[in-house]
């Protein structure tokens, strides 16, 4: 059996569930942010309102805190890995929270309720943690273990063995990670993840490595010179190239660590602004601007790691070539290195402007080829077909002489600054060697010279990678940006968010005077709206098409922002319900051609606006709804069932299938006002009587848009 924990210490550093607020503030302490307190956690009623309560609470402080799941056999990883957190102790009385604000070593930093740090065991918290889950089936595996008469280190292993087949499937909830949000200023976001430390370490290691080789070339060149080789002189040499093969793995580490976090960083606030981006602003680029916008995101954070780490490296090399060659027989390299230096960056400017230019060209015949593909059917139509093709060629050519242009600027950054280095720098040396100066000096200036050589050419190709990243960070700037931008969000955690609907007011939304513009200077789609919907109301919103139905919805589901009016929800503003709440309130199932199914898991794809991974009862509900809607024999067919994988957009489902799943997700986040956008178009009598009899039943409020 494992040693058990020392479970008085442990319980002794948890908070209890009533004194959570108190942990969360003085975790946001450490970071730095605000010291504003959050709501009271006595408002929460259950504890599957608990998590609600712990994001808000965390979001109004200025942290994100992110719901893990772990299986058993994973929790010490989790635990070491994934802190600052909160853990729940499940097995202790009064289920407490365990404050973690660093794992070292296998211990966990913990802050106590008494305001005291202290170390705890990761091991033994998760011992802890897997205590009640072993506990029903422990006396069974050890029934089994008699009777095969299996002792000593057989026994603990086949006891774990036997724990992990059993309890594989179970996972444990009782974690959150705390950390910024991605949405956070860069500068903040680089002190927590200690960016300055790493980038010193980095430059410590390769600045030692590199001394290390310059030395080891020092003491054989003095050895040879000098006509002193021997035993030692050359033990001396061995030791210090031997010495630059841990440095070097070092470095590589350290280079590692830094692109993977700064790398992970990066897409999660491309994520992050991928989800804030304006939708209409979406409409209005196009496919094919958005799809250049994807790939450039794709090659930001490693072309700017790698060609950024391999140009700040290689400008150290310069440095110390500077160096050496100041100790040679002539100064006047060092001031040919400066002036050298100065061309580098003027060519890297070239380059970069080239660059930028081939690449705009690109994205303009993405769009133009992406545009043409999806409007293909359209084009056949209406188009004549000797104009199918019109200013194609004139793209190509464009592309080719701006590319050409391109590369005649790479071969200078890239060739020729290092080649037309060496021929500078030789011509300097002229005046040392005509007035004979002697050959150590001489041998250190043309080492010195051979090793900023060398680093020029790592600058170069690190400029030209470098290059690439300021264009594509150029092309992502938008998403960047609006990863920052923030709803004017809860004005403090509110209750409100985890009350049960009986609570809420009879007026579950209301419309006063509503107006909405795409554009400040365009005409008004919605025009002073006025609506109340009540609570168990059935509402048909009928109109002609682009008379602003499905704009009018969206406004109600929090979709869009109304150019002016009044809108609440449960007697709330959107200011201070903040938009998540407003949308788990208020749930609009859009046209088919607005809503989408990803390449996951049917259950992932009802459940998604819900929570993830599902429990037991969500995968149960979710089953049921679907076959009151009549894809039972989908179910029956898939050979994984809610497990099994739709493919990317749906593609294995019918039309009217997709819309039943659009309109299970729906339901399934348990909404106050649904809002169903011609929902029902595709599908047949049989089907539209069963969606509307479950849509009747389980939905206190709809309005139902259709088209006249």
């Amino acid at each position: 059996m494992n040693r058990p924990p020392d479970v008085s210490k442990i319980a002794a550093a948890a908070w209890p569930v009533a004194r959570l607020s108190e942990a969360l503030q003085i975790m946001a302490g450490r970071h730095g942010l605000s010291s504003a307190r959050p709501a009271d956690i006595s408002h929460v009623a259950d504890d599957d309102a608990l998590p609600a309560w712990l994001e808000s609470s965390a979001a109004h402080l200025g942290l994100q805190a992110d719901h893990m799941f772990a299986a058993l056999d994973e929790i010490e990883t989790l635990l070491t890995q994934g802190a600052p957190s909160l853990i729940r102790l499940s097995c202790l009385d009064g289920a407490p929270f365990l404050a973690v604000v660093e794992a070292r070593r296998g211990s966990l930093v913990v802050v106590s309720p008494d305001g005291a740090t202290g170390r705890v065991s990761a091991r033994a918290v998760a011992t802890l943690i897997r205590a009640p889950f072993e506990r029903p089936v422990i006396d069974d595996i050890e029934r089994m273990l008699d009777q095969m008469a299996v002792t000593g280190r057989r026994r603990a292993r086949g006891r774990n063995a036997m724990l992990r087949d059993r309890l594989g499937s179970v996972r444990f909830r009782g974690c959150w990670m705390l950390r910024l949000p991605p949405g956070s200023t860069v500068v903040r976001e680089a002190r927590e993840l200690r960016v300055a430390a790493r980038i010193s370490a980095l430059m410590a290691a390769y600045l030692g490595q590199y001394v290390c080789f310059v030395g080891s070339w020092w003491l054989l060149g003095q050895a040879v010179l000098n006509g002193s080789v021997n035993h030692g002189w050359l033990v001396g040499w061995m030791l210090l190239l031997a010495s630059i093969v841990p440095l070097r793995l070092l470095v590589t580490w350290q280079q590692g660590q830094l692109t993977v976090t700064a790398g992970a960083w990066l897409r999660r606030r491309l994520l992050r602004g991928a989800f804030h981006v304006d939708r209409q602003d979406l409409r209005r680029r196009g496919a094919g601007a958005l799809f250049t916008v994807v790939m450039e995101a794709a090659a930001v954070d490693a072309m700017a790691l790698s060609g950024g780490i391999a140009a700040g490296l290689a400008l150290l090399e310069i440095l110390g070539a500077a160096v050496v060659i100041s100790w040679g027989a002539s100064l006047w390299p060092v001031g040919a290195l400066a002036l050298w230096l100065v061309w580098a960056g003027i060519a890297s400017a070239i380059y970069l402007q080239r660059r930028q230019c081939w690449t705009t060209q690109r994205a303009a015949m993405t769009h133009t080829l992406l545009e043409a593909m999806l409007g293909h059917r359209t084009r056949i139509a209406q188009q004549c077909p000797s104009r199918w093709h019109d200013g194609e060629d004139e793209l190509l050519d464009r592309a080719l002489m701006l590319g050409d242009s391109m590369d005649r600027a790479g071969v200078w950054l890239s060739t020729l600054v290092p080649r037309g280095w060496l021929v500078i720098a030789l011509v300097s040396l002229v005046p040392a060697v005509a007035r004979q100066a002697e050959a150590a000096p001489l041998a250190i200036s043309l080492g010195g010279i051979l090793l900023a050589f060398r680093a020029l050419q790592r600058l170069g190709s690190g400029l030209t990678s470098l290059a690439g990243a300021v264009i594509a960070g150029r092309s992502v700037r938008g998403l960047a940006r609006a990863a920052a931008r923030r709803e004017p969000g809860l004005l403090a955690p509110s209750a409100t968010d985890a009350s049960p609907a009986s609570t809420r007011r009879d007026a579950v939304a209301l419309a006063q005077g509503v107006s909405f513009r795409y554009r400040a200077e365009g005409p008004a789609i919605v025009s002073n709206a006025t609506l109340t919907v009540e609570r168990g109301a059935r509402l048909l919103l009928e109109g002609a098409s682009g008379s602003g139905k499905t704009t009018f919805g969206a406004l109600l589901a929090g979709l869009e922002r109304p150019s002016s009016g009044l809108l609440l929800v449960g007697g709330l503003d959107r200011a201070t319900l903040g938009k998540d709440a407003w949308q788990s309130r208020v749930v609009m199932a859009p046209q088919s051609h607005d809503n989408y199914l990803v390449g996951a898991s049917l259950a992932f794809n009802l459940l998604m606006g819900r929570r993830w991974p599902a429990e037991a009862s969500d995968l149960a509900e979710a089953e049921t709804l679907c076959r009151d809607l009549g894809l039972g024999e989908l179910l029956d067919r898939m050979p994984a069932g809610l497990d099994q994988v739709v493919g990317e957009t749906g593609w294995q489902l019918s039309q009217g299938e997709r819309v039943r799943v659009f309109l299970a997700r729906a339901l399934l986040k348990r909404p106050d006002l649904l809002i169903l956008d011609e929902s029902f178009s595709a599908l047949d009598p049989e089907n539209l009587d069963k969606a509307v009899r479950v849509v009747s039943n389980r939905q206190s409020a709809v309005l139902a848009i259709a088209h006249v």
